[in-house]
């Protein structure tokens, strides 16, 4: 077997809009395979895959990957780091997403038949799923024993659909959020209260109730989560995002740039707070996740 050491013409960003580009012009898609060993596309046309290498930087010996190219990340995001982006097309619409790769592997190809992928790289062959393998994508930046550690780990486990029990009524109503209403394509329920969209996952009724009592105690701490979300990624902001020339942020300028605009409560209670950032990360917004019990975890730019 021949390795390709990643050494070729094309790059895998050749193509821009994936997700219209699978629900329109598969054959595009289809076309493109046939050109780049590292991208796949199954018979039925409803799934995508493509190796590429994305623009990262190394912080305290952990990776962060950013959705671009390893030419377009400049001094912020300098190193280069494989991953692979899944799109897949259903009636309810389309989806892509990005998983981290180990840069220890050379990789040969990729093949997808329905949802199975099968990667040929250097250490052999890797068999998974697309269920399966977002487990290589986490909130935390790993450091690169534990990304390729993640990648070893895969084994094409299908795990058994559950029964799940669901609230089924198209609104809900809360003595504190009001009327919630469900997005049935996306199984959340929805409302905007005080200028913050706030969505909670579907589940049974006992459950739901429990998130919203979490969620109304977590509005009460936003000051304080704020507050660590600032200090971390004001360290971020004052090390690594600075034009030449342009002075430290202080917390209260910081601040000042950041709005919360929404908050999504999870089954098991945990939450993710989306922040709009201004230029703060050049147009970048800011997700922080907390625990269960309201525990801060951490940061990070996303969008």
């Amino acid at each position: 077997m021949k390795l390709n050491f990643f050494k070729k013409t094309k790059t895998g960003w050749e193509l821009t809009d994936l997700m219209d580009s699978l629900k329109n012009e598969s054959s595009k898609l289809l076309d493109y395979t046939k050109s780049y060993s590292l991208s796949a596309i199954n018979l039925t046309k409803d799934r995508f895959v493509v190796i590429r290498k994305f623009a990262a930087r190394e912080f305290e010996g952990k990776i962060d990957m950013l959705n671009s190219s390893d030419t377009e990340g400049g001094e912020h995001y300098p190193i280069s780091q494989f991953g692979m982006t899944l799109v897949s097309v259903s009636d309810s619409g389309a989806l892509s997403h990005n998983v981290i790769l180990p840069n220890s592997l050379d990789y040969v190809n990729v093949e997808l038949s329905g949802e199975i992928i099968t990667i040929n790289h250097s250490e052999g062959i890797t068999i998974t799923n697309f269920k399966e393998i977002n487990n290589l994508w986490t909130l935390e930046n790993l450091q690169e024993f534990e990304i390729l550690k993640r990648f070893n780990s895969l084994k094409n486990f299908l795990e058994e659909p559950k029964e799940v029990e669901r609230y089924t009524e198209s609104n809900i109503n809360n003595h504190f959020f009001g009327q919630l209403m469900l997005n049935e394509e996306l199984n959340w329920y929805k409302v905007f209260k005080d200028g913050i969209e706030f969505s909670f996952t579907n589940s049974a009724l006992k459950q739901l109730t429990k998130n919203f009592e979490k969620t109304e105690k977590l509005i009460t701490q936003l000051n304080d989560i704020e507050l660590k979300m600032v200090e971390e990624m004001l360290t971020l902001k004052n090390e690594s995002w600075l034009e030449e020339g342009d002075k430290a942020f202080s917390k209260e300028e910081f601040r000042k740039e950041i709005k919360l605009y929404a908050i999504n409560t999870f089954e098991d209670g945990s939450a993710e707070l989306y922040y709009k950032a201004n230029d703060l990360f050049w147009g970048h917004e800011i997700q922080t996740s907390v625990d269960s019990v309201q525990n801060y975890e951490s940061s990070t730019i996303v969008g």
